[in-house]
């Protein structure tokens, strides 16, 4: 593994230690996580099958910069993911 791993290997890496396959995409966007992309912006990669506490997930910034401008609803929707997907 590289150093500085990008974000779909790091998500990799944490699918497998996790035990989590299945690894789906949302066909389009399904969030609106920014204010400098109009719309929804952001794709949603999970793996479909993990173990209980395993849950590994990506979101992808369609047309965003390397560090993009956060809506509000970016940290609701965060903390609504980290409680409804306890650790185990």
């Amino acid at each position: 593994m590289p150093p500085f791993p990008g974000a779909l290997q790091t998500v990799q890496t944490w699918a497998g230690y996790n035990g989590a396959n299945g690894q789906v995409t949302d066909p389009a966007p399904t969030l609106d996580l920014t204010t400098d992309v109009a719309g929804l912006d952001t794709v949603v990669t999970r793996y479909a099958n993990a173990l209980t506490g395993g849950a590994v997930e990506l979101w992808t910034i369609n047309g965003g910069s390397h560090v993009p401008t956060l809506s509000p609803e970016f940290s609701r929707r965060v903390v609504d993911w980290l409680l409804a997907h306890p650790k185990r």
